[in-house]
């Protein structure tokens, strides 16, 4: 008989429901102090896109709590004639081994004759908090400097 209640026990206390007197031993439920996660649109949001005398740069506001890979980065058009130029990035650790990311804000360019109407950015970021998103797409309308 006592070998039968403990094995109720250990099966409810795995299915997260308490006992009298048995703590659940995972928590299941997110504490409420942790904010909510960003969408990643909110967490990496591309703020501007400008063309100049031959030049598209590309300006990238990302989250506090927030980071983007660098090796994720690309950019398509028809006018892209060189690779995207991009900043170094900070050496950082997590669950996928030592990776390059940005914080706060990144700009980059590339080389482009004549002004393209848009770019298609492509790229992935994580939050601080452990959870990754997947492969984002967006496109980023091409503003005309003036000269």
């Amino acid at each position: 008989m006592v070998a039968r209640q403990r094995f109720a026990l250990i099966l409810l206390a795995c299915a997260g429901v308490s006992a009298p007197g048995v703590a659940a031993p995972f928590p299941f439920k997110k504490d409420n102090a942790d904010p909510p996660l960003l969408s990643a649109a909110e967490a990496f949001t591309p703020v501007a896109a400008v063309w100049r005398n031959g030049q598209v740069t590309l300006g990238i506001r990302i989250a506090p709590g927030y980071y983007l890979y660098r090796h994720t980065l690309t950019v398509d058009t028809p006018a892209l004639q060189q690779p995207l130029d991009l900043p170094d990035g900070t050496v950082y650790h997590d669950q996928f081994g030592d990776v390059l990311i940005y914080r706060d804000w990144l700009e980059a360019g590339f080389a482009a004759p004549d002004a393209p109407a848009s770019v298609t950015l492509r790229y992935q970021g994580c939050a601080d908090a452990g959870v990754c998103y997947p492969p984002e797409t967006t496109t980023v309308p091409v503003v005309k400097a003036r000269p």
